[in-house]
Order: structure tokens, then sequence, then C-alpha cells
């Protein structure tokens, strides 16, 4: 009995594919975020070391890879799949800013 290997022939295909560009306010779109708030998400160390991939910047507009994007929104839902019910970690006490006595009128 032979074992026919794996048809890779699909996955193959989507590789040699050109991949499409995603101007970034299409990307802000598809997370409901503001331009600032991708400007951050590009400056978080953990959102970048999961994939969140690089702007490409072609005459003052920034494209993202559409395959790198598909991507990242993979691993950011399995991770807040893999989170969903563990306890959210709060500041201690010893962190939280004391507001401070109001200036006088």
């Amino acid at each position: 009995m032979s074992k026919n290997p794996p048809d890779t022939s699909n996955q193959i295909a989507a590789l040699s594919e050109p991949d499409p560009w995603v101007l970034d306010p299409q990307v802000c779109r598809e997370f409901s975020i503001s331009a600032m708030t991708l400007w951050r998400w590009d400056h978080d160390e953990e959102l970048v070391g999961m994939g969140l991939p690089p702007p490409v910047t072609i005459r003052k507009r920034k494209f993202r890879s559409r395959r790198g994007l598909e991507g990242f929104k993979k691993r950011i839902f399995e991770k807040a799949i893999r989170e969903r019910g563990k306890p959210r970690r709060r500041p201690s006490e010893e962190q939280t800013v004391e507001p401070g006595p109001r200036p006088k009128k």
C-alpha cells in the first residue's frame, strides 16, 4: 500500500503569486484603529515580534504586505484565544500615581 504525498501545488502556487500591497489607511480600517495607533504598533516591540509587517514607503505612501498582515492577524487572534479567561495583570499599588494637590486659584 503506497501513500500519496500531500498535494502542495496550491501552497506553491500561492507563494509564486505576487504579494499584494495594502496602503496603511486600509490597514487602519481593517483593524479599526487610527493612524496614530498604527504608528504606535510599529514601535511596539511585542507586536513587531509577533510579525507586524514593516511599512514600505513609496513617495510618502506606506504599504504593507498582505501575506504579512494575514499572518499577523492569525497570530494575534491565536494569542487572544490562548489568553482568554486568564486574569489581567493590574498595576500594583506602588505603581499607581496618586493625584497631587490642586493648585490654588
